[in-house]
């Protein structure tokens, strides 16, 4: 029976510990660390959308004969629910980390349950690899806090700018600021990209799909 295990290669044996059909790959907080990490990647690709859409609608209100009443509208809405995305997606956030130590805690018990040496070894390497892979989505998960909080709190002060001056005049008073805002915002998307890419890394490794 020992010889067939060696004969099995490393790949096939992993995906088989990780995304078969053992307590590991079946348990509640392997799905509770799943759920976490989509729950996060959608609350993301939401936001991601919302601060397009508020970058569309500033540049619109910069164009010659602009609907401003609409376009502001639009703005404003996408600003709103970018400062309730943010409320979620520090949340969730949270939660997925706080799933990812008991994920890993788990696969820590479960090694120590079994008996053959090389299985071990295996399953310890696997986890170590994982455990690399949701390491690495933090540096970005960070530098998009970093930049988005400031980026939010510039959207929302033109917003309150143009609340009380949306003529032709107040919104050429704000385009100094817009422009800023427009640029820093290319930044926020590509680093909303960057995380929701590793973050898709992430669930690509530990949900159970077909191969």
């Amino acid at each position: 029976m020992k010889r067939v295990m060696l004969m099995v290669p490393a790949f096939a044996l992993a995906a088989g510990l990780l995304v078969g059909s053992s307590a590991l790959a079946q348990s509640k907080a392997t799905q509770k660390s799943i759920d976490g990490v989509n729950a996060v990647i959608k609350e993301m690709t939401k936001g991601r959308t919302q601060v397009q859409d508020a970058l569309d609608a500033l540049e619109a209100l910069n164009k010659p004969g602009a609907n401003l009443t609409k376009e502001y509208s639009k703005f404003t809405k996408n600003v709103e629910a970018m400062t309730k995305t943010k409320e979620k997606v520090s949340s969730r956030i949270e939660d997925m980390n706080s799933n990812r130590d008991a994920y890993l805690d788990e696969w820590q018990k479960k090694i120590k349950d079994v008996s053959d040496p090389e299985i071990q070894a295996l399953m310890e390497s696997r986890r170590e690899q994982v455990k690399s892979i949701f390491d690495s989505s933090k540096p970005a998960r960070e530098a998009a806090r970093d930049a988005f909080g400031p980026f939010l709190t510039n959207l929302q002060d033109i917003d309150k700018l143009l609340s009380v001056d949306l003529s032709a005049t107040g919104v050429q008073s704000a385009a100094t600021f817009t422009q800023s805002a427009v640029s820093n915002g290319k930044s926020v998307l590509a680093g909303l990209d960057a995380v929701i890419g590793s973050l898709t890394q992430v669930s690509d490794q530990i949900s159970p799909k077909k191969t």
